[in-house]
């Protein structure tokens, strides 16, 4: 009985992504929202960062590039998405963070890939929390930059999550 009822339910909902990566926009020049220096410097090491780093490719390159419709989170992954030859998908405003999620989470072409989100950092902790993540920080610092919020589903949608550092210029973080 449950098989024919579980049968019954669109495939669309068990479609999710295999991992998720989280970060930030790049340094930006207050009170200008563009990115300053070296925030163009970080968004131009993302790309042979993505290209090039095992630790965020165990399920390839991003199928979709997602951003806050800002111009400094546009600014720091379009070098990438252009990269790759994908559109930077920027229609989700702050108060539609949970319709970025389901958009996500239930897009089928995603399953079993990866999509990166970068945003501002004071939604990145709760659109982790909406995606299914439980143990992780309850903010994103202000000065921090340099990091990459890894989330890794399992075939049963639980997700498990890693701060990683990017380690892409110098002075950075190395844990």
């Amino acid at each position: 009985m449950k098989s024919v009822l579980l049968f019954l339910i669109p495939a669309f909902l068990f479609a999710f992504p295999a991992q998720v990566v989280l970060m930030r926009h790049a340094e930006k020049n207050d009170p200008e929202e563009v990115l300053s220096l070296k925030g163009r410097e970080r968004a131009m090491a993302l790309v042979p960062f993505f290209n090039g780093n095992p630790k965020v490719l165990s399920y390839g390159l991003p199928a979709a590039v997602y951003a806050a419709p800002l111009p400094r989170t546009i600014q720091t992954v379009k070098p990438l998405a252009d990269n790759m030859k994908l559109a930077v998908i920027d229609s989700f405003s702050k108060s539609q963070i949970q319709s970025l999620v389901s958009d996500i989470l239930e897009n089928p072409d995603y399953e079993g890939k990866m999509v990166m989100i970068c945003w501002s950092h004071p939604d990145l902790p709760k659109i982790a929390s909406l995606l299914g993540a439980k143990k992780l920080p309850k903010s994103w610092s202000e000065e921090t930059y340099d990091r990459l919020w890894v989330l890794n589903f399992d075939e049963e949608g639980h997700v498990a999550f890693k701060d990683l550092p990017q380690k892409l210029l110098y002075g950075e973080s190395p844990k």
